[in-house]
């Protein structure tokens, strides 16, 4: 992705942090306040309403430790995975952008094809470390997105 695609992007996440929600442990928004409790919590949060075809809302987030500590990505590869709530088929698998990599911070922007879907759908982002393992995050359930129809 050229320079200026990624600086694009990340002035379009940056002018859309308000419909950032909190998503799931491990991950959570860097423009939303996380109540301990939530934080202690194993299960997902909240669910992440979309209407379908909207691109502008753009999912931020901030992988962290089990610790709760930020995880640095320096040297990493992040990737999205979206798939159907009921089948487990994958619609999406591609790469997140990092936003900054020693707190963690990563985001994914849908592309117009990618937000034409409808209901229920389970998210994660899957990172690869310079040594070739890997990490899921959250690594407990999922990232719970909901597609609604839009009216036009």
């Amino acid at each position: 992705m050229h320079n200026i695609e990624i600086e694009s992007i990340r002035n379009m996440v940056d002018a859309s942090l308000a419909k950032v929600e909190t998503l799931a442990y491990f991950v959570a928004p860097v423009q939303s306040v996380v109540e301990k409790k939530e934080l202690e919590s194993s299960r997902p949060l909240r669910v992440l309403n979309m209407k379908r075809h909207d691109t502008r809302t753009a999912i931020k987030a901030q992988l962290k430790t089990p610790k709760g500590n930020p995880v640095n990505l320096t040297d990493c590869e992040v990737k999205f995975t979206m798939a159907k709530a009921r089948g487990n088929r994958v619609l999406i698998k591609r790469e997140a952008i990092v936003l900054n990599e020693s707190d963690g911070l990563v985001c994914f922007a849908f592309e117009p094809e990618e937000a034409d879907v409808l209901g229920p759908m389970r998210a994660e982002f899957k990172v690869t470390y310079a040594d070739g393992s890997t990490e899921t995050f959250p690594n407990q359930g999922y990232l719970n997105l909901n597609f609604e129809a839009d009216l036009a």
